[in-house]
């Protein structure tokens, strides 16, 4: 029986060796790459699939009585933090209360998708909906009256949030700042708008009094007026903590209202007023759900993260003065995280969330990020923070695969509500104690969106405030001064789900508006690459190159377009040129060793990609390049190893039915073949169409001796692909053998 084994598995396996061989990675092209698209900005995300719920419910919604409350949820949003920062500072001691979270509850990165855009993100965090679903699309629309453009408003939003599905389930929710919640709507509990920082004005002053709809109720300023701090009432001492300058230079940049000075001030001051809000309703007002954003870190990011780089030879006034802001704004922050730890009782669950995080050390960008460049979301990162703590909660445990689509799923099931079938995210399940979730099942209903979100029927609503919140979005370095971004980060959005031609109308329509900006051709570019139209996507990033000679990432996508067309001196040429604008831009380090590797230069293709890792660790794509190398290389263990850590950093890996034959490919070379075939069937299961999976799944079961298995699968790769004659002749081969034994 050894013996036949053996002899039927040779012969297959031979027939089939070569085929095997040029699959490791070849759906994705020779290897994996990534276009960049700009909201004046990087990348776009690829879109991953969503994992089903458990549980089942009518689309009736439940209430109370059948629907117990589980516990209270804090839920405070960090715009901007960023673990590359708070990691070394908890290791040193410095932020406690973080690190108590960390220690006492479940941590990890929360996975966030382009365009890097707070408005987008902080609705997704509340709706568990992408933005094309829920409608934020931009900081700024169109008033149609008017005809310019102004901030977006709540009403502009399609779906319901948190606040409207409790309310309508009779559960008590508050809301302090959250983005895009003016005019503030009528909930079960009170909403205090995220306008009300936004003002340059003071509510114990003569100044003229804000627009209507702060607050619900309305009556509730009122009451919060003591409570609020205005820039002009922040000390110096409370200041010098953060900057270093004297106290007549202080006085003056709060009288001139000098940048970026007193915008810091303003940002501490509306820190101090959440601080103040969010605890008065803690101690005095309890609800169900309390959410309170704060916008500091990112903001201060904004101001100081590039005053070090950019400080002219010799001149160090500029980094000595601002050197540590960022540093210390963490701590100040931690300390308001303490205020309210201490305030909170223990039925409370604690969830800590940031939209995105923020560019440090060799790969920060060139371009500055604030004072009105509109360069900002190039310093923002995919990879946010996420931190839960409470009942039910593992303590000390590592979440991996988060995404801020599931952080209202969560919050649902927290408190006991069902989860919601048109959501895009998923409870969260790997943060609950196994016992938690046996006696808590996850329950679904189709839909939230029976009744009707309150809206002004799709219009944006101008108010006094416009003009203030437009100078603070352009010092902080979110707009241009004129800007058609709206159809842009649209177009990213489709790119996002996969619909590339309604990405290149959007695309053409803002270059339209304003056919100057470089990066909407570049982004036109990307959009007919994903369409497979690359000498027009060639074109179109010539286009951005002239117009922006510096433009690093159209180099970058150009060298792409390139690659695929396989032009590769032309493609190493225009990564070339990336990198010597940007010497540490990881993805064209990445892509520059795909180019070597294509050429068969693998020792420079692996010094290339392991460069791009040493500049971002997290380019999941580099380690699925490795794999792909080794695999390529006859180094199983190499690949295998490789593949393994795409899937620790990034779960959702939009190829990752690629990354998983990757991996059967290497276990069947290493003779391991149970786990090939495991593997193989879970690439099957993510991508049923992937070529190939049906043959190798025949040559594992030929090798292991299971011949009637072995020919199932030949049968139906043939099914899928009938002139495969390396697979016909394996076939055949097998009964031949079968014929003579």
């Amino acid at each position: 029986m050894r013996l036949r084994a053996k002899s039927v598995g040779f012969t297959a396996a031979a027939v089939l060796l070569l085929l095997l061989a040029l699959r490791w990675g070849n759906e994705a092209g020779p290897l994996l790459g990534r276009l960049g698209l700009s909201p004046g900005t990087a990348a776009v995300n690829e879109t991953d699939t969503r994992g089903e719920m458990r549980g089942d419910l009518p689309a009736a919604l439940v209430d109370d009585k059948t629907a117990p409350r589980r516990t209270k949820v804090l839920l405070i949003g960090l715009d901007g933090a960023d673990w590359n920062i708070m990691r070394p500072l908890t290791q040193h001691g410095k932020l406690r209360n973080f690190a108590r979270l960390m220690q006492d509850g479940v941590s990890g990165t929360l996975n966030s998708s382009r365009p890097l855009l707070s408005p987008l993100i902080w609705t997704t965090i509340a709706t568990g909906k992408n933005p094309i679903k829920h409608g934020i699309t931009d900081f700024l629309v169109v008033d149609e009256e008017s005809d310019e453009e102004i901030p977006v408003t709540r009403n502009l939003r399609t779906v319901k949030a948190l606040w409207n599905i409790m309310s309508e389930q009779r559960r008590t929710v508050g809301v302090v700042g959250w983005l895009v919640t003016w005019p503030a709507e009528s909930v079960n509990g009170f909403i205090v708008s995220d306008r009300l920082t936004y003002l340059d004005y003071d509510p114990r002053g003569s100044s003229p009094p804000p627009s209507k709809r702060l607050t619900y109720p309305e009556t509730l300023l009122d009451r919060l007026t003591p409570l609020i701090i205005h820039p002009h009432s922040i000390s110096f001492d409370k200041i010098h903590r953060f900057l270093t300058l004297d106290q007549s230079e202080f006085e003056e940049a709060m009288k001139s209202k000098t940048e970026p000075f007193f915008t810091a001030a303003s940002v501490v001051a509306a820190t101090e007023t959440y601080r103040n809000i969010a605890l008065y309703f803690i101690r005095d007002q309890p609800t169900d759900l309390l959410a309170v954003y704060f916008k500091g870190i990112d903001s201060f990011g904004h101001l100081f993260a590039s005053s070090e780089a950019l400080s002219p030879a010799g001149d160090h006034t500029s980094m000595q003065r601002t050197d540590g802001a960022i540093r210390e704004f963490y701590l100040y922050q931690d300390e308001i995280l303490g205020d309210l730890l201490n305030v909170v009782d223990e039925n409370t669950t604690v969830i800590i969330v940031s939209d995105h995080g923020f560019k440090t050390g060799g790969g920060r960008p060139l371009e500055r990020s604030e004072i009105g460049g509109g360069h900002a979301s190039e310093w923002h990162t995919e990879e946010g923070i996420l931190l839960m703590r409470g009942p039910g909660i593992k303590k000390g445990a590592l979440l991996t695969g988060a995404r801020p689509v599931d952080v209202a799923p969560t919050v649902l099931h927290l408190l006991g509500l069902p989860v919601a079938r048109d959501m895009d995210g998923q409870v969260l399940v790997d943060a609950f104690r196994s016992e938690y979730l046996e006696r808590n099942p996850i329950r679904v209903v189709e839909t939230f969106e029976d009744g009707e979100v309150p809206r002004s029927k799709g219009r944006a609503l101008a108010s006094k405030e416009d003009g203030t919140i437009k100078k603070q979005l352009l010092t902080l370095g979110y707009l241009n001064r004129e800007t058609a971004n709206s159809f842009n980060n649209r177009g990213i959005l489709w790119m996002h789900d996969g619909e590339y031609v309604q990405a290149v109308e959007a695309f053409q329509q803002a270059i339209r508006l304003r056919p100057d900006v470089a990066s909407f051709y570049d982004n036109l570019g990307a959009a007919y690459h994903a369409l497979g139209k690359y000498r027009k996507a060639i074109e179109q990033h010539q286009r951005a190159i002239r117009i922006s000679p510096r433009f690093a990432k159209a180099y970058n996508n150009l060298g792409m377009a390139l690659f695929e067309l396989g032009e590769y001196d032309r493609a190493r040429q225009a990564y070339e040129a990336a990198l010597s604008l940007q010497p540490n831009f990881a993805d064209a380090l990445s892509n520059l060793g795909n180019v070597y590797f294509a050429q068969g230069s693998f020792e420079k293709a692996e010094e290339l990609l392991r460069q791009s890792l040493k500049v971002d660790p997290t380019l999941a794509r580099s380690h699925y390049n490795l794999g792909v190398m080794y695999g390529h290389r006859r180094l199983p263990k190499r690949a295998l190893e490789e593949f393994k850590k795409v899937l620790e950093i990034a779960p959702h890996f939009p190829q990752r039915a690629n990354v998983h034959n990757g991996m059967g490919i290497a276990y069947f070379e290493l003779k391991k073949f149970n786990r090939a075939l495991t593997e193989f069937r879970t690439a099957l299961q993510l991508n049923p169409t992937l070529p190939g999976l049906h043959s190798r799944m025949g040559i594992v079961y030929s090798a292991m001796g299971m011949r009637g298995k072995a020919k199932e699968e030949f049968r139906k790769e043939l099914n899928l692909d009938p002139q495969n004659a390396m697979v016909r002749q394996a076939l055949e081969e097998l009964e031949k053998e079968e014929k003579q034994q």
